[in-house]
């Protein structure tokens, strides 16, 4: 499976670490990426706010997923311009970071009628303290 990962910071770094270790996995690109995440995945130089350049790249590598990792593409509308291209996203967004941003994204997502898997609706189970939504 080609994966594509958009973003640069540590949550992505996690993101890729873990995807990296699995057995389905082709290849693995990150947008932009770091340097930590280099030891993972190839980092490319494309601008995750340009939608047509995530677009072409996808379909120029056969990318099977994109992995989205900040708020702030999901809020601008990538999954769903992926999707029109015909280029698979998570159909149920899990939503990690919750700033104002992320709360911002996981209203719209709501009025939108998905329902987002949200990392502290899961973190009693787990014993993790996390902010109520």
């Amino acid at each position: 499976m080609n994966i594509l990962l958009l973003g640069s910071g540590g949550r992505e770094h996690a993101l890729a670490w873990k995807i990296a270790a699995s057995p389905l996995l082709t290849k693995l690109w990150c947008a932009p990426g770091n340097a930590g995440i280099a030891r993972e995945a190839e980092c490319i130089a494309l601008d995750v706010a340009d939608h047509a350049a995530v677009i072409d790249f996808c379909q120029r590598n056969a990318v099977d997923l994109v992995v989205v990792g900040p708020e702030t593409p999901l809020a601008a509308g990538i999954v769903d311009d992926l999707a029109k291209a015909g280029i698979k996203g998570d159909e149920v967004p899990l939503v990690i970071g919750c700033g104002p941003v992320g709360l911002a994204v996981i209203a719209a997502l709501k009025l939108k009628g998905l329902h987002p898997l949200v990392a502290a609706d899961y973190s009693p189970a787990r014993r993790a303290p996390a902010h109520r939504l």
